[in-house]
């Protein structure tokens, strides 16, 4: 038996799960990795058991097949010799005799960590809880419910997947990017992939709610995009953009006062924050014209397309509404 503190408290528990959806002979396996609280190997050893033995499910998928998972049992069980604090040494693994090359290709570039990585269906049979997925999907669409916008002159559709074919083309001016750290879509195809993960409304990591319109004129062309972020702190941003031929119509301030009302209404959003580029000055206007106010400067706030960008700061008033938005010019 390897060594064991004598004041070990934690322990990681490797429980495999295999996964078997209707007469499919694909089996899916799981091999989830658990944080176990015991005072000796032994007490770990059967709380590990005991998780595995409560991963055991049966239930139907959205197709109707059985899903059953059963619990093969468990590949390794080991201790944490630290205290569970910021940048506690949880694990390790031991790799001999390589090269320095070897060495660095177990290394991985930023974008290719999981945790920076886009969501990707997974392929194989489709072992998801149909109950769960009707739920969430009833409630997605109350909220896409929720989310329709209207004014005089403008409908605000919540953003699907569907609208990127609407808008690529409205998109794809580069000079509308002069003031916006982001380039055109590279393709319709990524574009109605970045939409698509932008349907489920929320950011990968949970704590933001990511929100998104197609802006149009009723029965007519889509004249833009609106964006708007709830933080857990409940303070918001928001974005608008108007493709070239709708421009100096006042589209973009009626569908920013749109959100607005939203925001502060619907979400009883906190705070208000408007952040301009100081070379945008149609934005400045726009946002002005909105009712947001400008209360301070901010040098070298951002830095895109080889130069540093200054940004006029703008509030929400709170005595107006009692709660705020921050929007930034696009």
């Amino acid at each position: 038996m390897g060594y064991i503190p004598p004041d070990a408290q934690w322990y990681l528990a490797d429980v495999v799960l295999a996964i078997r959806v209707g007469d499919d002979p694909r089996q899916v396996v799981h091999v989830n990795l658990h944080l176990v609280r015991a005072d000796s190997p032994s007490e770990a050893y059967e709380k590990a058991l005991a998780i595995g033995r409560e991963g055991e499910l049966c239930y139907l998928n959205p197709a109707g097949q059985e899903v059953r998972t059963d619990f093969l049992g468990l590949r390794q069980l080991s201790v944490i010799h630290d205290a569970l604090e910021d940048g506690a040494e949880l694990a390790y693994a031991l790799h001999s005799d390589l090269s320095r090359d070897e060495a660095e290709a177990l290394t991985r570039e930023r974008s290719d960590l999981s945790v920076f990585r886009p969501i990707e269906r997974a392929s194989g049979p489709d072992y998801s809880c149909g109950e769960v997925l009707a739920d969430v999907r009833q409630r997605v669409q109350q909220m896409r419910d929720a989310m329709h916008l209207t004014t005089p002159r403008l409908a605000l559709e919540p953003l699907v997947a569907g609208h990127a074919d609407e808008l690529f083309a409205g998109l794809s001016d580069p000079g509308l990017y002069t003031f916006m750290p982001v380039d055109p879509p590279a393709s319709l195809e990524a574009l109605r992939r970045r939409y698509e993960r932008l349907e489920v409304r929320w950011s990968p990591d949970g704590l933001e709610r990511w929100l998104n319109w197609a802006v149009r004129l009723p029965d007519g062309p889509y004249v833009g995009l609106m964006e708007a972020t709830v933080r857990k702190d409940q303070r918001a941003s928001v974005a608008y953009f108007v493709c070239a031929p709708f421009m100096r119509r006042g589209y973009g301030a009626e569908a920013t006062a749109a959100v607005i009302r939203y925001l502060v209404d619907e979400l009883q959003v906190r705070g208000v924050e408007a952040r301009i580029d100081t070379r945008n000055v149609a934005s400045q206007r726009l946002v002005e014209r909105v009712g947001l106010r400008r209360v301070r400067l901010e040098y070298d706030a951002d830095s895109f397309k080889g130069s540093s960008s200054d940004e006029y700061v703008y509030e929400w008033p709170m005595e107006a509404q009692g709660a705020a938005t921050t929007a930034r010019g696009r």
